[in-house]
């Protein structure tokens, strides 16, 4: 229960999560490079995280000065290319 915890502890234990989230992704993936994208009307980085089959965080993290939550046409955004680890 969450109204048990103080801000402090619940911001240690969520960043904690998305730290293990993180962790975990970059067990099954790798990052081979980047390419940019120009946003067309209609995009939003939902869809461009869904195409470009990462998630949103990290494109957040390749994209620091850009304000995701209000693209718009012509925006420039750098999509990093990924691929599912290979197996030894």
């Amino acid at each position: 229960d969450f109204a048990q915890l103080g801000r402090e502890e619940f911001e240690r234990r969520r960043l904690q999560h998305h730290r293990a989230l993180q962790a975990e992704y970059f067990e099954r993936f790798e990052i081979t490079g980047t390419r940019e994208h120009t946003v067309r009307r209609g995009d939003s980085i939902w869809v461009l995280a869904q195409k470009s089959n990462v998630p949103l965080w990290l494109l957040q993290q390749y994209n620091p000065d850009v304000e995701i939550e209000s693209l718009h046409a012509g925006a420039r955004v750098t999509v990093p290319v990924v691929r599912r680890h290979q197996p030894s």
